[in-house]
């Protein structure tokens, strides 16, 4: 009886030990989980941080998009005055961030069309050029080649005894200097809806 009171409490006592061991390592792995709980807290700190120094940024990008429309439109009102459809926006065809805005009227038989376009300087031995393209047919007229504005925009004002009122689409394009006549790169297009 003495002997397995010995051996009971011998189990017993290595059963403790076994326990306590087991704490120590229960111990080290909550320890471990709290040090994690802490980085993740931590990296999603940051990461929230990041999101909202992007979304700023993304709201000074829109108020700067919102700010260049809005002063392309009043250059284009101030060309024209009354235009007799509303203004165009032109989009970037590329997907980048360019734009642009057009108006046009006719006036005593003669049509004119004002356009600014907030696009990238060219490169060397490259120019904007504007076009009108009447949708049913195909057909296509050259305005000619932007020129660039003080603020580094580029416009054009374009006019003709032709009414072109019927050429509802507007592109520019980039094109090689000495090229042919014929458009190369679309940047920007857009179309007026038909009256």
């Amino acid at each position: 009886m003495k002997k397995s009171r010995i051996m009971l409490s011998s189990v017993l006592v290595f059963s403790l030990l076994l326990l306590g061991a087991g704490c120590q390592d229960v111990k080290k792995d909550v320890k471990q989980v709290g040090k994690d709980v802490k980085e993740v807290a931590k990296d999603t700190s940051s990461l929230a941080q990041k999101a909202l120094n992007k979304g700023e940024e993304l709201t000074t990008l829109a108020k700067d998009a919102a700010k260049t429309a809005k002063t392309a439109a009043e250059k284009v009102t101030s060309v024209l005055g009354d235009v007799e459809s509303p203004l165009l926006t032109l989009d970037d065809f590329t997907g980048g961030e360019s734009s642009g805005t057009v108006g046009r009227k006719t006036v005593d038989g003669v049509f004119t069309l004002a356009l600014f376009a907030d696009v990238p300087a060219p490169a060397t031995g490259k120019h904007y050029e504007a076009w009108l393209v009447r949708p049913s047919d195909g057909y296509f007229v050259n305005m000619g080649a932007l020129e660039t504005e003080v603020t580094g925009h580029f416009y054009l004002t374009y006019t003709s005894a032709t009414n072109y009122m019927d050429y509802n689409k507007v592109k520019v394009t980039l094109e090689t200097d000495g090229g042919d006549e014929f458009a190369e790169e679309t940047i920007l297009t857009g179309e007026f809806s038909e009256e």
